[in-house]
């Protein structure tokens, strides 16, 4: 995933250019994601893998 697009591809109707497949969709998938997330006071984040791909990263608060 190209860096510029990492904070990007969170946003509504926003996909990364570089899909393996190259099938397209609505680019709404990772934003309901960050939007459920957010509500539980939790951060998303995404890291390159190499040599190639992506890694989602998923950080949810315990309350106890």
């Amino acid at each position: 995933m190209p860096d510029g697009e990492k904070e990007l591809i969170f946003d509504k109707f926003n996909q990364s250019s570089r899909t393996r497949t190259g099938v397209g969709g609505t680019g709404l998938g990772l934003a309901i994601c960050a939007q459920i997330i957010e509500v539980h006071k939790g951060w998303i984040w995404v890291e390159n893998a190499k040599p190639q791909g992506a890694v989602f990263n998923v950080l949810l608060p315990v309350e106890s």
